[in-house]
């Protein structure tokens, strides 16, 4: 993909995307489990379908009634949005630490890995939902997230 292909889609994913850690909980076991979570969502098809052409991924369509348009969600997998963090990261304005921060949840994942049958101590799931809850803190509800770069104009 181009550089100018990657920025657009950067500059549509820092107002329409969203970067997080969802906690899920599962029938059964003692310890929740953590994953990234990346989305955009739109109210065209055609720049969800530019994501997953890209990046792959799937679209859901929500239909919302009324005179109100469809919501269209581009999701990639975990390994797909993982993907698209690192290729996207570069060009990145106001989600530039979100998406670093998503990055070093998924390297640390790795390195505390986690082997099946064994419980998660109290240490690890505490870091988790630390990390969980620093990722959603940096959802400034005034628009502006992390160290703001200016446009060159």
């Amino acid at each position: 993909m181009r550089k100018i292909d990657l920025a657009y889609l950067a500059g549509i994913f820092d107002g329409e995307g969203s970067i997080s850690i969802a906690r899920v909980e599962r029938k059964g076991r003692k310890n929740p489990r953590y994953q990234l979570a990346v989305s955009l969502s739109i109210c065209t098809p055609y720049i969800p379908n530019l994501f997953k052409m890209g990046f792959g991924g799937s679209i859901n369509v929500q239909e919302r009634g009324g005179k109100r348009r469809p919501i269209w969600t581009w999701r990639p997998g975990i390994k797909e949005g993982l993907c698209f963090l690192e290729v996207i990261n570069p060009y990145l304005r106001l989600k530039k630490d979100e998406a670093l921060l998503a990055l070093q949840f998924e390297q640390g994942k790795e390195k505390r890995h986690f082997c099946p049958g064994h419980s998660r101590t109290e240490k690890e799931i505490v870091l988790f939902e630390a990390e969980k809850i620093l990722l959603h803190k940096m959802h400034d509800k005034t628009g502006f997230r992390g160290n703001h770069i200016p446009l060159d104009i």
